[in-house]
């Protein structure tokens, strides 16, 4: 998608400076929806990494590739994967065109999960079997029979690009194709929530947690960082002042969370009170939209 929008910027360029071209300078208003998919860069880790307990190896966080194995044991069973999380994204800008070929714009971005973010599955009468062996009671361990265990997440953030490039107009400004570059403030992150049968935790930590009942926990993480922006995209005119435009916008921020209190449970699996993460609430979005010139301002 890149290369292809590459190439036709260049080619339009080409175009555009073989002969007259002119574009309606002055100023715009915009608004956009798009999706940014695999928000907070997070498809590692809920697909192949998970997070593990601190000092050891042992997840307490689950990937799915791991629980696919443990479906395949005959452990748990009724599992729903999730993947990535997919992001919707609401925009709105004003840009400032001068020069014919030149563009400043300032935006606003608030991003939310739309699809994705849970991954759910139930414990059988082998897991039962494997946790009393590890140390839990008989009836910790029968409890865990048909118990569900679900790890849900969450994303949101927003941002605010300021952008500035290059605008290539066509047939005398009614499509323009524009490409910039500048700087994003964006503030966000992710957050997780762990509920399952306390005794379950025995098989993946290798600890007895003979413990009836369930653990639940919820950490919410976030960042705020400046990084640097991308802009490529297309508008075209459909009707006196207002056009209709798609674009790609790459926003490259990210940021480590502050240490994040745990409850005492999950304390007690973690193996440590407090925890932190790499946030990015920043990331590449797809969007499509529309925008109103509104000329020159006047003071």
């Amino acid at each position: 998608m890149k290369k292809f929008l590459v190439v036709l910027f260049a080619l339009t360029l080409a175009v555009a400076l073989s002969g007259d071209v002119f574009a309606k300078n002055g100023l715009t208003v915009g608004a956009g929806l798009g999706a940014k998919f695999n928000a907070g860069q997070l498809a590692d880790t809920i697909s192949n990494d998970g997070l593990e307990r601190a000092g050891t190896s042992a997840d307490v966080i689950l990937p799915e590739n791991s629980l696919e194995v443990l479906k395949s044991r005959g452990l748990i069973t009724n599992l729903e994967t999730c993947g990535s999380l997919t992001a919707v994204d609401f925009a709105i800008n004003v840009r400032y065109d001068m020069f014919n070929f030149l563009f400043a714009r300032l935006g606003f971005d608030y991003n939310r999960v739309l699809f994705g973010g849970e991954t759910t599955w139930e414990y059988t009468a082998m897991a039962a079997g494997g946790a009393q062996l590890a140390g839990v009671s008989a009836a910790n361990a029968a409890a865990l029979i048909g118990a569900e265990h679900s790890q849900k997440w969450g994303y949101s953030a927003m941002a605010i690009p300021l952008t500035v490039g290059f605008n290539l107009p066509v047939n005398d400004g009614k499509i323009n194709f524009y490409l910039g570059f500048g700087l994003t403030y964006a503030k966000g992150g992710f957050e997780v929530e762990i509920d399952g049968p306390t005794a379950a935790w025995t098989l993946f930590i290798g600890t007895a947690l003979d413990t009836p009942g369930n653990t639940k926990q919820k950490v919410e993480f976030s960042t705020s960082a400046i990084g640097f922006n991308y802009l490529l995209g297309m508008d075209a005119e459909v009707y006196e002042n207002l056009s209709v435009f798609i674009e790609v916008e790459s926003q490259m921020v990210a940021g480590m969370s502050d240490a994040e209190s745990l409850n005492a449970g999950a304390t007690t699996i973690l193996g440590t009170p407090k925890i932190a993460k790499i946030q990015v609430p920043g990331g590449q979005i797809f969007r499509v939209g529309a925008k109103y010139y509104l000329g020159y301002p006047t003071l």
